[in-house]
């Protein structure tokens, strides 16, 4: 009975393994192995080429910058991809806007009623103007709107107006306190980890009219650096109760979990911010940003670099 019972369990054991043979291919079939999913190997001569063909210059006579980064699932940079002028600083334009949804979404949410004024109205002119969603209007002065309404013109409109009116969702209303507490958090995201180099007068990313729209020191610059933006998208793409409430209000342009935002400016020139979670490996990504000169062309031929990167790190196009 014994040699029976020992039999059995060897053939148990021998078709498990066959099982195991044959079942998981079927699982992984059309995936890489786990530990492989989560690697991205992209030649740096690779993205150089791109980087020649897409972003062969900066604006205002500076090269070209950028910062590729892998970021693990707690938002930290993990290695780097590639990097040029990473630590160069620079206007970034509305770029910084993902920062200032993140630092209304930190001082309440987005559950605070704000009133349109006539200096948003104003600051809305200089940049895509605020439009409301459903209804498609633009707001008027002396309206109520819910913060969340101004967060989707904010990303979805790049609307100036919108910053400007947010930056009156905390406590205190107060255009400069909010501007305090962008600049904290944005120290607090990655201030520790890397050579900070960021600075914020304001919440849209205007540089190019003068004191009015200025909220912070006026003895410091308004700008950051390649190397800092992408960091920054590497901990808002993982900050999941960031995620949620944007996901839940549907504030921003998502994309099977990407996240990005673009901005322009004569200081700037052109500028993007991209966080890409990894097709294989959804709690890990990698953070991209990217200066270019002012051309109009230069945004059509950032979004073929981002095409081609994603095809790389395993996305179909």
């Amino acid at each position: 009975m014994r040699k029976a019972n020992s039999n059995r369990a060897i053939l148990l054991s021998k078709l498990t393994f066959l099982a195991f043979l044959y079942v998981v291919p079927v699982f992984s079939m059309g995936s890489r192995p786990k530990s492989n999913a989560c690697k991205v190997n992209i030649s740096t001569t690779k993205i150089n080429s791109w980087m020649n063909q897409y972003v062969p210059r900066g604006a205002n006579g500076r090269s070209s910058a950028a910062a590729i980064y892998k970021i693990n699932k707690q938002g930290y940079t993990e290695h780097v991809v590639f990097r040029k002028n990473e630590h160069v600083a620079q206007a970034v334009a509305s770029t910084q806007k993902m920062l200032a949804a993140y630092t209304a979404y930190k001082l309440g949410g987005f559950s605070r009623n704000i009133r349109w004024t006539s200096a948003d109205r104003a600051y809305d002119i200089q940049g895509g103007r605020a439009i409301l969603y459903p209804s498609g209007k633009s707001p008027v002065v002396g309206q109520a709107i819910p913060a969340k309404a101004l967060v989707k013109t904010l990303i979805r409109q790049s609307s100036n107006g919108a910053a400007l009116a947010l930056s009156r969702s905390n406590s205190s209303q107060s255009s400069r306190s909010f501007m305090e507490s962008m600049n904290h958090y944005a120290y607090e995201l990655i201030g520790e980890e890397t050579r900070f180099n960021s600075y914020f007068h304001n919440p849209a990313g205007l540089t190019d009219n003068g004191s009015q729209y200025e909220f912070g020191d006026p003895n410091r610059s308004q700008l950051s650096t390649a190397d800092n933006m992408a960091r920054f998208m590497g901990k808002l793409g993982r900050n999941s109760g960031f995620k949620k409430a944007m996901n839940k209000n549907g504030l921003t342009n998502y994309n099977s979990g990407q996240i990005s935002k673009v901005g322009s400016t004569r200081a700037a020139g052109k500028t993007v911010v991209v966080y890409i979670p990894l097709p294989r490996c959804s709690s890990q990504g990698v953070a991209v940003a990217l200066f270019g000169e002012s051309s109009s062309s230069q945004f059509s031929r950032m979004n073929s670099f981002i095409k081609k990167l994603r095809i790389e790190l395993g996305y179909s196009g």
